[in-house]
C-alpha cells in the first residue's frame, strides 16, 4: 500500500468502530430520559454537544467503569486494525477524529492493540458533579459539534498532506467537503451522492485497503491531482 503525501482521518463511532459506543454506554448506564435527548438530536433540535453532555449527565458510573465496559463490548470495524498497521509500516499518517469522549475512544483502541494511535476527541475528567468536559478543538464558528473536525483536516492539509476522510454522519459533512477523497457510509454517503463529492461507499476497511492497492481505482486519480468530470463510484457499483 503506497500513499505518499496522504493522511487518513477516520471518524470513530460507527466508522472505525462498528458500534456507536456512546449509545452503547448510554443504553447500559444511563437513567431513563437519554433516549428523548437522542431523539431531539437526531431530529436536529439540539446540537451534538448539548445532547452528549445532557445524556451523560444521566450516568452515575465513573469514566473508568464505562471505559472498561466499552473495551469489553465494542468492536472495531473489520480491517481497521490492519489498515492502521499498514499505515504505520509505510509511514502514512492516520488518526481518529471523533466528536465522542476521549475515555471510550482510548479504551477501545487500547483493547485492540492501538493504544499509541493518534486520536482527537472531546476531553473529559471526573468532577464532584459528574463528567467535566473540555473542547480544545472547538472554534468560534463550530461549537455545536464540540470538536471542529474541519480544523483537523486543515491542520493536515497545511502540513502538505492530501486528506482521505472516512465518516458516516452529519458532523462528517463539513470535513469531508475539505478532503481530497471520501469513504462514506449512511448520511455522509447520501450527502456525497447528492453533492458529487469524490467518494466511495464502504462497509469494512479491507475493501479500503484493496482500493489503495489497485492502481486503476478512481481514488488514485484524485490523489494525483486529476479531477474527472464524473464522480468516483463504488467498486463493482453494487453498494453505492
Amino acid at each position: 500500500m503506497t500513499l505518499q503525501g496522504v493522511a487518513l482521518l477516520v471518524d470513530f463511532d460507527e466508522t472505525a468502530s462498528a458500534d456507536n459506543v456512546a449509545e452503547m454506554l448510554l443504553g447500559h448506564f444511563a437513567r431513563n430520559g437519554w433516549v428523548q435527548m437522542q431523539t431531539r438530536f437526531r431530529a436536529g433540535e439540539i446540537a451534538l454537544r448539548e445532547y452528549q453532555e445532557s445524556a451523560f449527565a444521566m450516568v452515575s458510573a465513573s469514566p473508568e467503569t464505562m471505559a472498561a465496559y466499552a473495551a469489553e463490548h465494542a468492536r472495531l470495524r473489520p480491517g481497521f486494525r490492519e489498515l492502521v498497521e499498514a499505515c504505520k509500516a509505510k509511514g502514512t499518517p492516520i488518526a481518529v477524529v471523533s466528536g465522542g469522549l476521549d475515555f471510550y475512544v482510548q479504551s477501545v483502541l487500547s483493547r485492540n492493540g492501538l493504544g499509541d494511535m493518534t486520536f482527537f476527541a472531546v476531553g473529559t475528567r471526573s468532577g464532584p458533579e459528574g463528567l467535566r468536559y473540555s473542547y480544545p478543538l472547538a472554534t468560534e464558528t463550530c461549537r455545536q459539534w464540540g470538536n471542529c473536525k474541519c480544523s483537523i483536516v486543515e491542520r493536515y492539509r497545511q502540513e502538505g498532506h492530501k486528506v482521505v476522510y472516512f465518516g458516516d454522519g452529519r458532523n462528517d459533512v463539513c470535513p469531508a467537503s475539505k478532503a481530497t477523497f471520501v469513504f462514506a457510509r449512511k448520511r455522509l454517503l447520501e450527502h456525497c451522492r447528492s453533492t458529487g463529492l469524490p467518494h466511495e461507499a464502504f462497509e469494512d476497511f479491507f475493501s479500503v485497503m484493496h482500493a489503495f492497492a489497485s492502481v486503476g481505482h478512481p481514488i488514485h486519480t484524485y490523489l494525483n491531482g486529476r479531477h474527472p468530470e464524473a464522480p468516483a463510484t463504488v467498486m463493482g457499483g453494487q453498494h453505492d
